[in-house]
């Protein structure tokens, strides 16, 4: 089975055995159709790979996806679920002090 996701101007195309497999892997992105501070629909996915550099986790690399308003500049986090899946985080805005 597929699934295809649109997301901004984006397409994401899922590939499953079965439903319950496609939503396990697709649900998190069928929330991110539009940012949920403002309401519009000009988004898009980021993925970073960031090395920490101080604590505990120091010289380790973690990869980051995420759904970012192009233009309230909120952002929302997609955690990877222990079993497989993803989830999207809150949107949340960062400002630089």
């Amino acid at each position: 089975m597929k699934l295809t996701v649109k997301i901004g101007n984006a397409e994401l195309e899922f590939d499953g055995r079965d439903f319950k497999e496609l939503i396990k892997d697709a649900g998190a992105f069928t929330q991110a159709q539009k940012c949920k501070l403002c309401g519009s629909h000009n988004i898009a996915l980021n993925y970073k790979n960031v090395q920490a550099k101080e604590g505990e986790n120091a010289g380790k690399n973690f990869e980051y996806y995420e759904v970012v308003c192009l233009d309230c500049g909120a952002r929302a986090t997609l955690g990877l679920y222990q079993n497989g899946g993803y989830f999207l985080k809150e949107w949340k805005k960062y400002e630089v002090k």
